[in-house]
């Protein structure tokens, strides 16, 4: 009868530690995951950041090549405004020459149309000598 009591202690007593090694296998268990659950958040979190950060890369060039085209556009149109200002400049300049020598020639100012038209229409024509 003694051994009987003996066998039921020790197997209260194995009972005992198999619950207290689960228990300690499960709060291991648990701790692990917790951990595994962290080291994943964070890997995930690195790349959503260099994602993020590839497309601010990639906005800053669109914008670059946005920008570059549109001052691209601007200075053509500065340009095209500028030929014509020289060109109209150039013209009425032309029409002020003839009409100076249109005067030394015919002793009056003649007026034919607006300064452009008068400087084509006097380009095409050649003055005459001054000698007469």
């Amino acid at each position: 009868m003694a051994e009987l009591l003996k066998i039921k202690s020790q197997v209260k007593e194995f009972q005992q530690e198999y619950v207290d090694k689960n228990r300690h296998a499960e709060e291991n268990r648990q701790k692990e995951n917790q951990a595994a659950t962290q080291i994943q958040s964070w890997f995930r979190a690195c790349k959503v950041r260099a994602y993020l950060s590839h497309l601010h890369k990639q906005a800053v060039i669109i914008q670059k090549i946005w920008r570059g085209f549109t001052a691209r556009a601007r200075f053509r149109q500065m340009v095209k405004a500028a030929y014509f200002i020289m060109k109209m400049n150039f013209y009425e300049e032309m029409a002020v020459r003839v009409n100076i020598s249109t005067v030394s020639c015919f002793g009056k100012w003649s007026v034919v149309g607006d300064a452009v038209s008068l400087c084509v229409f006097l380009c095409e024509w050649e003055a005459p000598p001054s000698s007469l």
